[in-house]
């Protein structure tokens, strides 16, 4: 069957499969019968792509938060790849529970306060990494979020790893 990705056809699980004689609604095939279409593979696939897509992208800016904020220095570029790779980690087991611990003062300041957050979890990534990858203070993290942010947000709405497209 021609339903995996690139094909056109969206990839849909078997309603029934033939079992002997007997018509299951299971779905799974019967030994020595071959399913037409394994919806699960093609998602994990499409999840694992969108996975190292989003990490490439975030290392490429914190590489580029590196260049312009004075205060993040990494010693080789695997250090690079590990940081980005526990941000992203931190972002998702952290920056939640954050952002509602902090969520009056995000109100407050009408979400500005995210911004801090991020640079207090770049901040725990240079702590966390040290000494092969440095942010120097505060003010460096807090800086350097905002270009990671910007440089992300930007090449996800371009490569399409999020929801949100720009049609040209």
């Amino acid at each position: 069957d021609a339903s995996g990705p690139g094909s056109g056809r969206r990839c849909e699980p078997e309603r029934f499969a033939f079992r002997g004689s007997i018509l299951s609604r299971s779905g799974l095939p019967h030994v020595g019968q071959r399913a037409s279409s394994n919806c699960r593979d093609v998602s994990s696939r499409r999840g694992v792509k969108r996975f190292v897509k989003s990490w490439l992208i975030n290392t490429f800016a914190v590489l580029v938060a590196g260049y312009v904020v004075g205060g993040i220095h990494y010693q080789k570029p695997l250090d690079l790849f590990v940081a980005s790779l526990l941000l992203g980690v931190l972002n998702a087991v952290l920056r939640p529970v954050l952002m509602l611990l902090t969520f009056p003062l995000l109100l407050f300041t009408l979400g500005l306060f995210r911004f801090v957050i991020n640079g207090l979890l770049l901040y725990a990534v240079g702590s966390l990494l040290k000494p092969h990858f440095v942010v120097d203070g505060f003010w460096d993290a807090f800086w350097g979020a905002l270009v990671i942010s910007l440089i992300s947000s930007v090449l996800n709405l371009l490569i399409g790893t999020t929801r949100a497209r720009v049609k040209v």
